[in-house]
């Protein structure tokens, strides 16, 4: 490379690098939207200026058309990459289509394969020269036909480009007319230099102004991209906007025409905007009369209409807004079309929910007052229901008019109103699978009709409920007044039970005693709570109340003989009979007391008047015996036939009055403890 080219080749690689940095920094910026088409159109100016730094930097003919034909890489892409973006900048997206892409493509594509082949057809360039110029050797085309097709199609996309850059700098506000003026001059100036070049107007010709003007591309693109938030902030098209609304947008001139017409206020009058276009409101929503109706000589304002009908039906909102020019003076109509269709439904649907929500906390209102008179203590079974049927029409929907009556096992109850009419809902009360009443509500004037008759189908649910809270309510109180019962009767039975009745705890402390119980043992009620029942018992048998207890726990009860302390410290004789009982899931006993004093002391009469009367008897018995058997023996003499048989008959009494007389003696014995057996072999034979 000669030092001439060197001032020139330097600043276009600097300024490659600067432009291929530009489009990273843009690519980056995931935010963008048109980031990909203007990465795309910096880097194919960054190729442009690296392949032309690259051709001004040889020295031959050859690398130098090598170079030139890399450059066509960059300038190819250069125009179309530049349309492609100010078509997304300016809200035109949509038209980069596969298809549209495809045709931006064929182009830049024929001539990048022209450029590479031109040594067979000379289409780009015929001849190619050096041409030495104040020290650079520049290489000088002589171009062909195909070259002025690839520059009318570049600088076609150019104009295209720079009228929709141009359109737009007249619509937006303030703010976004400095980022189109710095796309406009990045745009303009490599276009300028390119065509200074073509028409051979350079100083240094054949130079290509282009690439150097790309620098100053380069360096206002910087300046806007920290300046002007270049690409951080896009304006929209007006008419994207427009278009791109929900709400309908149309717009009447000073003599009531139709000028416009968005897509969404098309949808809701069903027609298309072209056949609108120019003709008077009036005629052209013949079909909506109730929306041409309210545009007459409206010049502001806001209503709803119905647009069709039956299902298909839409509600609108109109709003009207005024149109003036610079003089103050009317010159058309905006009508702002929104559909609240789901906003009118969502309405309904609410005040519908508010109700049904009105009438369910009516009905748990009579539902929990209910719990609340059952909950209340001293309140007996007629109150509830008396209170009940009080509180029924309060959760109807015509509560005025209502009237409820209570029948539970031929009581009945009644509101003050109760008037039995055909207007009538019932429902069972039931108890055990026993239907044991109804409730029912009349209505006492006709009422439309609803679900069942002038009732609806959360009332048939409601007095469903009622019935079975109320069945439930007489049930409960029923088997509280049952168990009171019982507790009366075994408080009765407990209090005025002859014999001493305690109720102690698992540790054998006392919990409750008769007032027999306390007369046996000389404590007062405060004394003997609390006490263990093993305290009452003398100190040598305590031990036995423990396993007493045991026992009771194991067989379900247990009786014994003991004797107790009373509080006055003389001893009683006592017959303990103990139960095992549960009690709310706390084991308990039961122990019944009775003085066996006396029973001791008669017992003690029994076997002393038994000894005494089996001794006397058996003295004498003894001697009869004897007597009789020595008679029977012959010694005194000879019996008759007669005397043997009364003797015979008289010793068998005899001994079996013995016999009886010993077992008296048996009796005694066991009674007193003091019968000892004895074990011998018997013949089972015998005994069976």
């Amino acid at each position: 490379m000669h030092w001439p080219h060197v001032p020139y080749v330097i600043p276009l690689v600097t300024t490659a690098i600067g432009v291929a940095g530009l489009a990273l920094f843009v690519w980056r910026r995931r935010s963008v939207p048109a980031r990909a088409t203007f990465a795309l159109f910096m880097l194919a100016a960054a190729v442009w200026l690296l392949g032309y730094a690259l051709e001004l930097g040889s020295d031959d003919v050859s690398g130098k058309v090598l170079w030139a034909k890399l450059q066509y890489l960059g300038i190819v892409v250069v125009p179309s990459a530049w349309l492609a973006f100010v078509l997304q900048y300016t809200g035109r997206a949509e038209l980069l289509s596969r298809r549209n892409v495809a045709l931006l493509a064929a182009e830049p594509l024929a001539t990048l394969v022209l450029v590479w082949t031109n040594h067979a057809h000379g289409m780009i360039w015929r001849n190619t020269t050096l041409r030495a110029v104040r020290g650079l050797l520049l290489l000088e085309f002589d171009h062909g036909l195909w070259f002025w097709v690839h520059i009318a199609y570049s600088y076609t996309l150019l104009l295209v480009s720079t009228l929709l850059l141009s359109g737009m700098f007249t619509r937006v506000q303030r703010p976004y007319r400095g980022q189109i003026g710095v796309l406009l001059i990045a745009a303009l100036a490599p276009w300028v230099g390119n065509a200074l070049y073509i028409l051979d107007l350079t100083p240094l010709s054949p130079l290509d102004l282009t690439p150097f003007a790309f620098a100053l591309s380069s360096v206002v693109v910087a300046w806007g991209l920290c300046r002007s938030h270049l690409l951080d902030i896009m304006p929209v098209a007006r008419d994207a906007i427009i278009q791109g609304i929900v709400a309908g947008v149309i717009v009447l001139d000073a003599q009531d025409r139709i000028v416009y017409m968005n897509e969404a206020a098309r949808r809701m009058v069903g027609c298309r905007g072209a056949e609108v276009i120019g003709q008077p409101a009036d005629r052209a929503l013949a079909s909506w009369p109730d929306l041409a109706k309210s545009l007459r000589g409206a010049t502001h304002g806001r209503t709803e209409i119905a647009l069709g009908a039956g299902e298909a039906q839409r509600h609108c909102q109109v709003r009207i807004s005024s149109l003036h020019d610079r003089g103050g003076l009317l010159s058309g109509r905006v009508i702002v079309l929104s559909d609240v269709t789901d906003l009118k439904r969502a309405e309904g649907a609410l005040r519908q929910t508010t109700r049904d929500l009105g009438e369910r906390v009516k009905e748990l209102n009579v539902l929990h007052g209910i719990h609340r008179l059952v909950d209340k203590q001293g309140v007996s079974l007629e109150e509830i229901l008396q209170a009940a049927v009080d509180l029924i029409p309060t959760a109807w929907q015509h509560a005025e008019v209502t009237c409820a009556r209570v029948i539970l096992e031929g009581q009945e109850f009644t509101t003050a109103n109760w008037r039995e009419t055909t207007w009538k809902q019932e429902s069972d009360m039931v108890v055990h699978g026993k239907r044991v009443g109804t409730v029912e509500v009349c209505y006492l004037e006709e009422r439309p009709e609803s679900d069942e008759g002038p009732f609806v189908k959360e009332e048939r649910h409601l007095i469903g409920a009622i019935a079975e809270q109320l069945g439930h309510v007489a049930e409960l109180r029923r088997a509280e007044e049952a168990l009171q019962e019982r507790e009366e009767r075994f408080r009765a039975l407990f209090e005025y039970n002859r014999d001493a009745l305690i109720v102690t705890d698992a540790n054998g402390q006392c919990l409750d005693a008769n007032p027999a119980a306390l007369s046996l043992t000389g404590y007062s009620q405060d004394e003997l709570i609390g006490m263990s029942l093993s305290e009452l018992t003398v100190a040598e048998r305590r031990g036995e109340i423990g396993e007493m207890m045991q026992c009771a726990l194991a067989n379900g009860g247990e009786v014994m003989e003991t004797t107790i302390l009373g509080q006055d410290g003389r001893s009683l004789p006592v017959e303990i009979v103990m139960s095992s009982l549960s009690h709310q899931g706390e084991q308990m006993f039961l122990s019944s007391m009775r003085d066996i004093t006396e029973r001791r002391r008669l017992e003690r009469l029994q076997a002393e008047f038994v000894s005494t009367v089996s001794h006397e008897l058996r003295t004498p018995l003894a001697s009869i015996l004897g007597f009789g058997e020595t008679l029977l023996g012959g010694k005194p003499g000879p019996l008759t036939q007669t005397q043997r048989e009364f003797l015979e008959i008289s010793h068998e009494s005899g001994k079996r009055l013995l016999q009886l007389i010993d077992d008296l003696l048996d009796v005694g014995r066991v009674e007193a403890g003091r019968l000892v057996l004895q074990a011998e072999e018997v013949d089972l034979a015998e005994l069976l």
